[in-house]
């Protein structure tokens, strides 16, 4: 087996790039809740239940939950692999099915632009299945050949991969 070099400085560097990152979009998606809130209830909230609420919702509050628990590791240090391997695929569904739902979104649109016709429904529902079914399988291979990860301890919070 070969050995590794790291340059410590570099990961250290790139494990708080990445936390700072996760923060910093964290904190811009409670700034976007909290200017908008008012508009929500009023138009969302105060609304019937419908497909497009429970999308709204859906998309709104997952991907802040989703954020949230990625702020949230990356600010706590990992101890073992099968922590960081948790994580990852954690954060790698979660991440498949934020980017899924905007993908639903957008594909709904364009069928409703074009007079919700049957031949788009034939052709988005096997795309979004077919996207779904990539990401999910390339999440996993993907979190399956990360291991071992480096651990830089309590200093740093988070981990690279070697």
């Amino acid at each position: 087996m070969v050995d590794q070099v790291f340059d410590l400085h570099q990961i250290v560097f790139d494990v708080n790039c990445t936390t700072l990152f996760a923060v910093a979009a964290w904190t811009l998606l409670v700034y976007d809740h909290l200017i908008t809130i008012w508009e929500e209830i009023e138009v969302i909230w105060k609304s019937p239940w419908g497909f497009v609420k429970v999308v709204y919702i859906w998309n709104r509050y997952f991907g802040f939950l989703t954020l949230t628990l990625n702020a949230y590791f990356r600010l706590h240090e990992m101890k073992t692999d099968k922590i960081c391997a948790f994580y990852m695929q954690a954060i790698g569904f979660m991440a498949t099915t934020v980017v899924c739902t905007v993908d639903l979104v957008l594909m709904l649109r364009v069928w409703a632009l074009y007079g919700c016709r049957r031949l788009l429904l034939c052709i988005f529902v096997p795309l979004i299945t077919a996207q779904l079914i990539s990401m999910i399988f390339i999440s996993v291979i993907a979190v399956i050949n990360m291991a071992p990860y480096i651990h830089v301890g309590p200093a740093v919070p988070g981990f690279v991969f070697s």
